[in-house]
C-alpha cells in the first residue's frame, strides 16, 4: 500500500515556515509531491527574501514528517531556488 498525496500534504503541515508565518503547504511552498511506490519526491520553493540555508532546514524537517507515514520508503525533499 503506497502513501497519497492527501497524506503527504498533511505531513507537510506540519513543517512551519517562521518568516511565511505559517505552515509549508498554506504559505504555497510545496510546488510538487509525485509518489511511485514507497517512494516520495517533494520539491518546496524558498521562502521569498530567504538567502540563506533556512529553506534547506524546513526541507529536512519535510523529509522528517514524511517519513513518519505508513508505506514509505524512501524521502527526497529538493529546494527550488527560483
Amino acid at each position: 500500500m503506497s502513501v497519497t498525496e492527501e497524506e503527504v500534504l498533511a505531513a507537510l503541515k506540519n513543517v512551519f515556515s517562521l518568516p511565511q508565518g505559517n505552515n509549508v503547504v498554506d504559505a504555497g511552498m510545496v510546488k510538487q509531491v509525485k509518489i511511485s511506490g514507497g517512494e516520495v519526491r517533494v520539491k518546496l520553493q524558498r521562502p521569498p527574501n530567504c538567502v540563506c540555508g533556512y529553506a534547506f532546514m524546513l526541507a529536512v524537517l519535510a523529509e522528517k514528517e514524511i517519513k513518519k507515514l505508513a508505506g514509505v520508503e524512501k524521502v527526497k525533499v529538493e529546494v527550488v531556488l527560483s
